[in-house]
């Protein structure tokens, strides 16, 4: 503006009196749709407009004014709760898809490939959709949804026809590869995961399996704000409509974190949280994780579970090469327990004297799970430890000595055995009605027997 130039006078409505909300080569409007000419009472020449001083000034007033409209955004409130209702409330139990194994919200199943994590999957659907049982413990029947995005009709199909599914009104549906192109990425801009939700919703499905989810979704895994965003909706809709969503993924190939390098499967350590593929993120999100652990060349697995509200567990699972299914065996640890000391008892037998550094290099196991064992079976009376040298029997002098002492051991074979015990020869010795036996249990559900009796026991001293 020139500096002798006056200020523009911005007009008014001579109706209402408010200022215009638009001006035209005719005059002005307001926001009442009132109509006026311009400022000096005359009609504006047809095809001319007003001065852009003032068409600025008009803008800038309308653009105040209908912030001033605007009304203030509410302010967030922080909603607590006491420590009072938080004790005296009776919360409910968290519900349970499998009870015990997989409970309502966003499960990663992860493993190496080819291990048996889609037999797994599927397995599970057909354990839920029938209401029947899976690893051991009995479901309550519902609607499942598996998006098998890695198997055609015809291999799925091949797949439920070896594990048993008959051709019922299961409560099953089935998406294959190449049919859901409309929903993927799941993370996408078609939004798959409100589909997926959507149909959480409509069908009641309680069972979701997404195979896989390298598939599934996009993005870097090792990325956690990517992996976050993409598996939230999943997640609130899991949680939403009480069911279960199961994401199969792979194990990554860290050396630390890799539970079998250059170790048996008796050894075997497992962490399904540093074994995930990608980010932790996905570990630290979801609200259960199954590592699921195989070495190759065995028929066992182990699947680990672990989670928010899930007791933490490992199951041992063997293979049924007839119904495709993997069966239970009960809590690994109690199992590679017993199999790892029968073993070492096994041998102590055999070598009839050995050190725990010498057993531990012909088993190749850790000298320290190998002290353990050979400890635990001295102590149980298995074993007779003199220094660092174990005994399968126990010297000669050793058990005249304690014979002397204790009178009648032999009433520990008698015992052990549930029938009475005698020498081969039938003699009895002085002062005693048997000899000196050492027979214990093997594991808590094996009882021995006169086989099982240490060769000092059997031949007598």
């Amino acid at each position: 503006m020139a500096a002798n130039a006056k200020p523009t006078t911005l007009p008014v409505c001579p109706i209402c009196g408010l200022p215009p909300d638009g001006a035209g080569p005719s005059g002005y409007i307001c926001r009442n749709n009132h109509r006026w000419a311009r400022s000096n009472g005359q009609a504006a020449t047809p095809g001319t407009a007003p001065d852009l001083e003032t068409l600025d000034a008009i803008k800038r007033q309308v653009a105040t004014r209908r912030k001033c409209d605007q009304p203030e955004p509410a302010k967030p409130a922080l909603r607590v709760v006491s420590a009072r209702d938080l004790l005296s409330c009776e919360w409910p139990e968290p519900p349970w898809v499998v009870p015990g194994l997989l409970p309502v919200g966003l499960t990663l199943l992860a493993g190496r490939p080819k291990v048996g994590k889609s037999w797994l999957a599927l397995q599970l659907v057909q354990g839920v959709s029938t209401g029947g049982v899976f690893l051991g413990e009995q479901v309550e029947g519902a609607p499942c949804l598996y998006l098998a995005l890695e198997d055609s009709p015809r291999r799925l199909a091949d797949r439920m026809k070896a594990q048993g599914w008959a051709q019922s009104d299961a409560p099953a549906d089935f998406v294959t590869v190449g049919e859901a192109r409309d929903v993927l990425p799941l993370n996408g801009k078609t939004n798959g995961a409100v589909a997926v939700a959507d149909a959480i919703r409509e069908q009641g499905y309680k069972l979701v399996v997404i195979d896989t989810l390298s598939r599934a979704v996009s993005g870097d895994q090792n990325a956690v704000d990517v992996m976050t965003a993409a598996l939230t909706p999943l997640q609130e809709a899991a949680h939403a409509y009480n069911a279960a969503v199961v994401l199969i993924d792979h194990h990554n190939k860290l050396g630390a974190a890799n539970p079998y390098n250059g170790v048996s499967g008796m050894e075997m350590q497992v962490d399904p949280v540093l074994n995930i593929l990608g980010s932790t993120g996905k570990a630290a999100m979801a609200d259960c994780l199954w590592g699921l652990y195989k070495t190759q060349g065995k028929a066992g697995a182990i699947l680990a579970v672990v989670g928010r509200d899930v007791e933490e567990k490992q199951l041992l699972l063997k293979h049924d090469p007839v119904t495709k299914c993997w069966q239970s065996e009960g809590d690994a640890d109690a199992v590679r327990v017993s199999d790892a000391r029968r073993l070492v008892w096994e041998s102590v037998k055999e070598l009839g004297e050995t050190t725990c550094t010498e057993l531990a290099e012909i088993l190749g196991r850790h000298r320290g799970s190998v002290l353990r064992d050979l400890v635990r079976l001295a102590n149980d009376g298995l074993l007779f430890r003199e220094g660092n040298t174990f005994r399968a029997t126990q010297k000669e002098e050793v058990a005249i000595e304690q014979e002397e002492k204790c009178g009648n051991l032999g009433n520990l074979a008698t015992l052990a055995t549930r029938q009475p015990w005698q020498p081969p020869d039938g003699d009895i010795p002085p002062g005693g009605s048997c000899q000196v036996a050492k027979v214990a249990k093997v594991a808590t559900t094996e009882e021995a027997t006169p086989e099982a009796q240490p060769p000092q026991a059997r031949a007598g001293p």
